[in-house]
């Protein structure tokens, strides 16, 4: 209705709106594409500002469509590219390359080479770990990105690393495999000797991120982060599992580290084995479901402003924020998981949380510097529909209006994504309503 209505005032009898005006429209307008495509034929005057939203994120993929089909919008945005009039590579700042044929990405990517604002790319890898294709040329075509996302459908092959690794500029890297992708081992021995000298934000979610971690250690000397993700693929109920080369890079990162985030992915496990996942209490502390020394270790992290702990296991909360030391923490945020082992229906454990929250309540108001950060926490409908048993053991927090409950949001995608933007790319391509 926007775009309709500043069409009628460009176009009555010579009547126009100041510049300010327009630009102010068409910012309003930013997130819907097809009001922005509209407007951007309302006047030549409109040009430079609908195209700067509709380009500064470009969409390039391909998606198999009913029929056998595949809708993509590859060909028409080479095309664009190749004409002689084209205009819009300046614009192009970021973008997301959701591409399944090889020979494509090469030329696509040989086109984004000419974009010289381009400095952020997701890039979602379709190539096959068990056949290898080369993709760290990448790197080579586009040397001043800043920002990388790698999603991957399978397993990341080899050469994805030396992908990540080959950016020299790079200051934000996401590397994300699906839950269900195989273990694979990442060729540490191989890649570069000193990568990532102006990295400051890591986020992962990969299976085997332990010797990433212990790679980055070991390889990465002058690393300094100021944000950390990670999310753990763990199949075990209770915990955080393997987590000693975690509380080294943790260490490592002390000086530099201000926002942290670690959360637990459950792994599909077979039924029979997760009804011994947690049988009782007495089974709860066993080495299978709550290994002692587990803990992530917070207590070296003296700058730390920001805190994310999701898990299905309150108690392993705790045993985390008893580590703190620090008085710098500004937010924390707790998101009780329901324990799901990646099955259609939650599995249902007979864990104490109701219990668990009431200590996770006294223990943020003994800690004498956790009363002073701002608190979230996210919880199932089942513990927020019980909120009143519970709540109260937030008290001195509630009375200073410090504490903020809500129903978790289970899927929590991470920041650039794939599931993250997947909601955009399926409508911008057009298979949304599909």
């Amino acid at each position: 209705m926007s775009s309709e209505l500043c069409i009628s005032q460009v176009s009555e009898s010579g009547v126009h709106t100041p510049v300010e005006i327009d630009e102010r429209i068409i910012d309003f307008l930013h997130d819907d594409f097809l009001a922005l495509c509209a407007s951007s034929l309302v006047h030549r005057s409109w040009i430079s500002a609908t195209r700067y939203h509709i380009f500064s994120r470009a969409i390039i993929s391909q998606f198999w469509a009913r029929g056998g089909k595949i809708k993509e919008n590859v060909s028409t945005f080479l095309a664009l590219l190749h004409s002689p009039h084209c205009t819009i590579l300046s614009a192009i700042k970021s973008v997301i390359l959701h591409i399944m044929l090889p020979n494509l990405i090469q030329d696509v990517v040989g086109a984004l080479a000419e974009a010289p604002a381009l400095t952020a790319v997701l890039f979602v890898d379709y190539t096959s770990s068990t056949e290898f294709q080369s993709i760290s040329w990448i790197a080579q075509k586009l040397p001043n990105i800043q920002r990388f996302s790698y999603d991957t459908c399978t397993a990341p092959s080899e050469d994805a690393i030396y992908l990540v690794s080959a950016f020299t500029h790079l200051q934000c890297l996401s590397i994300y495999t699906p839950r269900h992708s195989p273990t694979f081992t990442l060729p540490t021995d191989r890649l570069a000797t000193a990568p990532f000298l102006h990295l400051s934000t890591l986020r992962l979610s990969l299976h085997n991120s332990e010797q990433l971690l212990q790679w980055l250690l070991h390889s990465c000397q002058n690393l300094a982060l100021e944000t950390f993700e990670l999310r753990i693929y763990s199949p075990s109920h209770r915990g955080w599992g393997p987590v000693s080369v975690l509380n080294s890079f943790l260490v490592a990162q002390a000086n530099t580290l201000s926002h942290l985030s670690i959360g637990i992915e459950y792994l599909p496990k077979d039924r029979t084995q997760s009804k011994g996942a947690c049988l009782s209490p007495r089974c709860r502390k066993t080495k299978l479901n709550h290994t002692k020394g587990s803990t992530v270790n917070l207590s070296a992290l003296s700058n730390i402003r920001s805190l994310t702990l999701r898990t299905h296991d309150i108690e392993a909360i705790c045993d985390s924020l008893a580590t703190l030391t620090t008085s710098s923490l500004e937010v924390i945020t707790v998101d009780v998981l329901r324990w799901t082992l990646g099955l259609v229906q939650p599995f249902q454990c007979d864990c104490l949380q109701l219990l668990e929250l009431r200590i996770l309540g006294r223990l943020m108001e003994e800690k004498a510097f956790l009363p002073m950060a701002y608190f979230k926490i996210g919880v199932p409908n089942s513990l927020l529909s019980q909120e009143g048993d519970w709540i109260d053991s937030f008290h001195d927090r509630r009375e200073r209006k410090a504490l903020e409950t809500s129903l978790v949001d289970e899927d929590g995608h991470q920041v650039d994504s794939l599931d993250s933007v997947m909601r955009v790319v399926l409508k911008r391509t057009g298979l949304d309503g599909l």
